[in-house]
């Protein structure tokens, strides 16, 4: 073959250009360290450090969003270490308040450091790092606790995403350490009037006329109903006593009864027998019924349940209609729950009743109360402000005068009136019963009429046999429920505050605990599985002052449509019927609600926001274009608004006034029904808005800060245990009951100090994986894209051998010429 110069130098150039393409390869990979620099150069290379980058651009930011979460729970679970050292403070105190050796000077001052503890508390609620509060649920910007210790935030959890699929929560919502819910807990409940041993037999056998024990004492399970009452002999009802009892088991489901006592049964047998109507078998307790120094007690043993339920009136008259037993000067009747809820008026007519604990006293079971503030009446209220009347010219609702009639302390037969003008006084009414019947009649710290005969009768000739008020003046015209009635505990009237009407028992859903919201079925949160006979009554005020009777019912006799009819001048008659739309509770529509069952609670509150707001009248499609219910609802809400709150109670509120005139009370049409069916059993309320029920101790659901202000008036007050028979916050549980309340929040904070914890470490150790996750990530990127020095330095060595061989050869070839070579 003949090599040509020509073909020698383009091999020298080649082989040039391949040497210093690979020099500056191996220089280009010593000085940067890196294999490639351009993808292009190895794409396996390229495409596999793509990979690794992103994979480790993902781990970087997991452990940023990690470690971020991380400092937030750890600054979390730095306040609860706050929270619980108050907290045991605070318990310490209410112990040393419980401790019997306080004064009130002492009682102030402890209570003054437990108000200090608690707004500490709301600051440390309202903690903030770095711009984000802590319990204000996703609602980071948002202040969560106000100075009453209302909560702002909401209940969402905040999460850290720190894995494919993998999420961690690390805050805990106000909701849920405010106002959570332990399932482990049982709901405790109790009657807040204490019960006194009120006839000593050894006095009794003496044949004294006084049998009262010398001193205050506590009635005990081996007492007699004869001496926890103190209802002496034998009436008409052939010497027994009779309790009235309603409530609610652990299911939600209610109950109504009359238990019938001899008078010489122990109060043991009461309790058993109370236990036995919640369900309570020789092998099984569903409750546990005891007595706590006076005071009734009943114990859910199903945990996680806040249903149970329960309130007892007894006398020793049976009647078929519990409001009876106020109108008998024969009867007796004793209350074993008395609170600021004001009853409402349901009564036309009662009588005086013997006041068991003083002789020649007698009692008119009525609360006299400033329909208004809903506050216990002083002499200096004028009448017209206790009873009802709207001003409107009718004869049917205003109560004009108010009549009596009886004997009198000598036992002639007397009778009187008083008109209620715009000067009455409840003073004036006492004048005139004092004169009357020869009485002194005071107004008791309870709120009701006191009566006592002075005379040296001992009261054995006086009574009142009618005490009545009537829609005219002088006594005239007809007797008109005017009166308000203790023995209907689920006939309250809502609870005012400024414009705001507020309910005092919570719709639970049975089948998960939960409070209702407006889009809840009335069927589950009703005490039965039937509600096919629904009725539920109003009795109320308007926002105008109009005194209006309604009944919510389901008609069966048209295609089972829900409809409202509404006596606006209370006269006995219904004055208008409208039907309620919507079976959704959203849009309304033309067609009406044919399933009782898909009632929802949102349907309910608009009922009662038509009502309230007088809107009932407009409803008319015959008009062009017609006035249709949902304009009606419409109109209603913009100067009535009616809705639930967070706990699952009614709300209405006056949007027209500062300080509304409006009342209601919203109860079951079988409240006051004792009447038994064919097989001895009562008809129960389906539903329970506003009661004066028994006082709840404990529950699996807790209200954190209104706890704490339970707490501090109890401390404040000076008492011990509950007190209905003091009209200052006769339905505060008292020292003892809220130590127990305080110990359930504390383990409840316990609990939740615990979980954020967890929170934290499992975020601590998110954040160690993904940071070796990341080394890994790293070196297996250095094995694939850096550059191995030791390698590529020999390499370069023997690159550069060769390229100084070529260099060399090439040298040597350019040397020959024939002369060297003839050499």
């Amino acid at each position: 073959m003949r090599v040509t110069q020509n073909n020698f130098y383009n091999s020298f150039i080649y082989d040039q250009q391949n040497f210093k393409t690979e020099l500056n390869t191996v220089n280009r990979q010593i000085s940067s360290g890196l294999k490639i620099k351009y993808g292009y150069e190895d794409t396996s290379v390229f495409a596999d450090t793509l990979r690794l980058d992103y994979e480790e651009h993902s781990l970087n930011q997991v452990v940023n969003v990690a470690t971020d979460a991380q400092n937030f729970a750890n600054n979390t679970d730095s306040v609860m270490f706050q929270f619980t050292d108050a907290l045991t403070r605070f318990k310490t105190l209410l112990v040393q308040a419980a401790n019997g050796t306080n004064d009130d000077n002492n009682f102030y001052a402890i209570s003054n450091e437990l108000e200090s503890l608690k707004d500490n508390m709301i600051n440390l609620g309202n903690t903030s790092i770095n711009g984000r509060y802590l319990f204000s649920g996703s609602a980071t910007d948002v202040k969560p606790i106000d100075a009453n210790g209302n909560y702002y935030g909401n209940d969402k959890t905040l999460k850290a995403v720190v894995g494919a699929n993998v999420e961690v929560p690390y805050n805990i919502p106000g909701t849920e350490l405010f106002f959570g819910e332990d399932n482990n807990y049982h709901r405790t409940v109790t009657t807040n009037v204490p019960l006194y041993k009120k006839i000593d037999y050894d006095k009794k056998e003496l044949g004294l006329t006084d049998v009262r024990p010398d001193t205050p004492e506590y009635i005990t399970t081996e007492n007699t109903l004869e001496e926890m009452t103190g209802w002496e002999g034998d009436v008409s009802n052939d010497n027994k006593i009779y309790f009235y009892v309603t409530g609610k088991d652990s299911n939600g489901k209610s109950f109504k009864d009359i238990m019938e006592f001899d008078k010489d049964i122990k109060v043991d047998e009461l309790l058993e027998k109370i236990g036995n109507i919640y369900g309570n078998t020789p092998t099984n307790k569903v409750v546990n019924v005891t007595l706590n120094n006076g005071r009734i007690e009943i114990q859910d043993k199903q945990s996680g349940s806040s249903m149970l339920d329960f309130s007892m009136v007894a006398s020793d008259k049976k009647v078929t209609d519990i409001r009876e037993t106020l109108q008998d000067p024969d009867a007796h009747v004793m209350f074993f729950n008395s609170g600021e809820r004001a009853p409402d008026f349901a009564l036309s007519t009662i009588a005086s009743s013997r006041n068991t604990d003083v002789t020649n006293s007698f009692i008119l079971n009525t609360l006299f109360l400033d329909k208004n503030s809903q506050k216990q009446a002083d002499l200096n209220t004028k009448l017209k402000d206790i009873f009802p009347s709207d001003n409107d010219g009718s004869n049917n609702d205003d109560v004009k005068s108010i009549s009596f009639s009886g004997k009198d302390v000598n036992g002639n037969n007397v009778n009187g009136f008083i008109n209620i003008d715009d000067t009455a006084t409840m003073q004036d009414l006492l004048n005139k019963l004092n004169t009357t019947f020869g009485v002194d009649a005071v107004l008791n710290e309870q709120g009701r009429i006191e009566l006592v005969d002075s005379s040296g009768n001992n009261g054995d000739n006086f009574f009142i046999d009618s005490f009545s008020t009537m829609n005219d003046v002088n006594g005239g015209g007809s007797a008109i429920d005017g009166l308000r009635s203790e023995v209907t505990v689920e006939s309250n009237d809502f609870t005012k505050s400024a414009n705001m009407l507020l309910s005092s028992v919570s719709q639970i859903v049975k089948a998960d605990n939960s409070y209702a919201v407006d889009s809840t079925k009335l069927v589950d949160v009703s005490a039965g599985s039937d509600i096919d006979n629904l009725s539920l009554d109003m009795d109320l005020t308007d926002k105008d002052g109009n005194n209006v009777a309604a009944n919510i019912f389901r008609d069966s006799a048209d295609g089972g449509k829900i409809k409202v009819r509404v006596d606006t001048d209370k006269d006995g008659t219904w004055d208008k019927t409208f039907t309620v739309k919507n079976a959704d509770g959203t849009d309304t529509v033309e067609d009406s609600v044919n399933d009782i069952h898909q009632f929802t609670m949102k349907q309910l509150t608009d009922v009662v926001s038509v009502v309230m707001a007088g809107k009932y009248n407009d409803i008319d499609y015959t008009t062009t274009p017609p006035y249709t219910y949902t304009d009606a609802v419409d109109s209603a809400r913009k100067s009535v608004d009616t809705r639930l709150d967070d706990k699952g109670r009614i709300v209405i509120e006056d949007k027209t006034k500062a300080d509304t005139n409006m009342r209601i009370s919203l109860f079951d049409s079988n409240s006051y029904d004792y009447t038994p069916d064919a097989d001895g059993k009562y008809t129960s309320s389906l539903f329970t808005f506003q009661s004066n029920n028994s006082l709840t101790i404990d529950d699996p659901k807790h209200d954190f800060f209104a706890s704490l202000d339970e707490a501090i008036e109890a401390v404040r007050l000076g008492r011990f245990r509950p007190d209905g028979t003091d009209i200052v916050s006769s339905r505060n549980i008292g020292i003892e009951g809220s130590l127990e309340k305080i110990d359930h929040v504390l383990n409840h904070f316990t609990k939740e100090h615990t979980k954020i914890g967890a929170m934290s470490n499992r975020l601590g150790y998110a954040v160690e994986r993904n940071e070796t996750l990341k080394i890994n990530v790293q070196t297996l990127r250095s094995d694939i894209l850096d550059t191995d020095i030791g390698e590529a330095s020999m390499r370069l060595n023997q690159l550069t051998l060769n390229f100084q061989a070529l260099y060399s050869t090439i040298t040597k070839i350019n040397s020959l010429s024939l002369v060297n070579y003839m050499k």
